[in-house]
This record gives structure tokens, C-alpha cells and sequence, in this order.
């Protein structure tokens, strides 16, 4: 008989036991596949680059749960049953967690990246979960008992997929401020949030004034000539077509789309060419 003893008996005793994913109860994996980048301190002894402070000591104030789940009730009994979540699961859930708090918008508390046109970039569960070191079926199990803890909310989105039905996009992920109040860090939190949306709001401003803005006008301009066509007066071409032929669907449907186009343009001098676009794309 092969004694273990130390990390290769908790490890044996991990493949032994539970359903057999290489978990070990005494030895948790708490850490992402991709850590987050937590800064460099400087010799001025300042911190630099890196996501926000506040966040990488969310992430290791969390640890805590996994050795004290009565630390967050809601998420223990998130699985309906009144016996403690098991370890397996606790180690997904913070490992999930972690993941989503890499990539969290201090200014709005939605996981994903604010885009400087005022757009927002939400990322999908398989992200998450190849970040957070997971198989999708654990992140989506997860994701299940955060939400029922109250300590994330998710709002599913569409859009038209131009066939006449809808095709489903990321959903929206949100973390609660009731996470950050479990470890006490809620004044700290609105501090941050009240920097954060500062910094966006600069980056917006110095979007709109840029050349970036300056090559979407141009791009918009462009894209005017192109369906300027159909405003022009032109003289009329011989045609096979039957006398008195109606226009085809498709000929009239680019027709109210260049009108509303040039409606949009014209009103609206202040939208981007993505934007304009994504109101034209909206109303299809």
C-alpha cells in the first residue's frame, strides 16, 4: 500500500472523492488561468498601471469564503439546500467572481471595457470562463449562484438578425455593490466609482474632438455619396421591364433606408458614423 503524505496526499484525496475534476478540498485553486495585472510599485512607493486597488483587494478578501461560508449567506445556501455549499463549488464561484472582477467598469459595475463612442462591451460566459481557469459548465453553474446571492445581476440583450427575428449577444453582467459592502469597502467603492467615471467621461470628450472623429465624419460622408444615387435625378434608361413595373422590395427598403440616412445626418450632425449606422441597423 502507497502512503501520501502532505500536498500529494490532499491532492490523491482531491481524485479520489467528489466528482473527480482534480479539486482537493485542502488545497483550493483560487487563482485565474490569466491572474489579473495588479500594478508595479514605484520607488516613490506609488502604485502603476494595473487595475484598480480596490478591486485585486476585493479579490483576496473573497478568499475568505472558502474557509468561512457563513462569511456570504446568500451565496452558501445559493444551491437551495440548507447544508453548507460544498467546496468544489465554492472554488468555482470565486474563481467566476474573480474572473468578472478583472474586468469590471468601476463606473458603471458591468463587466466588459467602455468604448470612448459611449458604447459598451460585454463579455461573454466562455470568456469569463477561460479566464477564470473553468470549464463553461462550471462558469455557467457559477454564474447560476452568484446570481441567486444576490451579489451579481444579468440582463440578457438582443438585436435583429435581418431575417425578420432576433439573435441573442452578451448579456450584461453586472456586479452589486452589496459585494463590496460584505467586506466593507462601500465608501471606498463610491470614491472610485466617482474617479473612474471622471476618467471616462475625459476619454469620451477627447474622443469627440479627435481625428478619430474627424475620419468618422469622413467615412460618413462617404457613405453618403455612395447612396446619393438614389436622390439624383437621372435620365431614365431603357428598361425590360414591363411599362408601369413596380420596384422590387429590396430597391425600395435601400431607398427609406438612404432617406433615413440622410434624415439622420442631416438632424443629428453630432452622432458617429457607428452610431448612425447601429440606429439604422435598430429600426431594420
Amino acid at each position: 500500500m502507497i502512503r501520501t503524505t502532505g500536498t500529494a496526499h490532499f491532492l490523491a484525496k482531491g481524485l479520489d472523492f467528489g466528482n473527480r475534476c482534480g479539486h482537493a478540498p485542502d488545497l483550493p485553486n483560487l487563482t485565474l488561468r490569466l491572474p489579473a495585472n495588479g500594478g508595479t510599485l514605484g520607488e516613490d512607493g506609488k502604485r502603476r498601471g494595473g487595475i484598480p486597488m480596490i478591486l485585486t483587494d476585493l479579490m483576496t478578501r473573497l478568499e475568505q469564503y472558502y474557509w468561512k461560508p457563513k462569511m456570504i449567506p446568500s451565496l452558501n445556501l445559493a444551491n437551495g439546500s440548507e447544508r453548507q455549499q460544498r467546496s468544489e463549488r465554492r472554488e468555482g464561484c470565486l474563481r467566476t467572481l474573480a474572473a468578472m472582477l478583472k474586468y469590471l467598469d468601476l463606473a458603471t459595475l458591468k463587466v466588459g471595457v467602455p468604448q470612448p463612442n459611449g458604447e459598451f462591451q460585454n463579455f461573454t460566459v466562455p470568456f469569463l470562463a477561460s479566464h477564470a481557469g473553468l470549464s463553461l459548465w462550471r462558469t455557467q453553474r457559477a454564474i447560476k449562484d452568484l446570481k441567486r446571492a444576490g451579489l451579481i445581476s444579468l440582463t440578457s440583450i438582443c438585436e435583429p438578425d435581418g431575417e425578420g427575428g432576433y439573435r441573442g449577444l452578451a448579456a450584461v453582467k453586472a456586479v452589486k455593490e452589496e459585494l463590496f459592502a460584505i467586506f466593507g469597502l462601500v465608501k471606498r467603492l463610491k470614491h472610485e466609482r466617482d474617479r473612474a467615471s471622471k476618467r471616462l467621461k475625459k476619454k469620451r470628450e477627447a474622443f469627440q474632438g479627435s481625428d478619430n472623429r474627424k475620419g468618422n465624419l469622413g467615412d460618413l460622408a462617404r457613405l453618403k455619396s455612395m447612396i446619393q444615387g438614389f436622390f439624383d435625378e437621372k435620365p431614365k434608361k431603357r428598361s425590360s421591364s414591363p411599362t408601369g413595373a413596380t420596384e422590387s422590395v429590396a430597391v425600395q427598403e435601400q431607398r427609406a433606408r438612404a432617406a433615413r440616412l440622410r434624415q439622420l445626418t442631416e438632424e443629428r450632425p453630432d452622432l458617429t458614423t457607428e452610431q448612425i449606422l447601429s440606429i439604422l441597423k435598430s429600426e431594420a
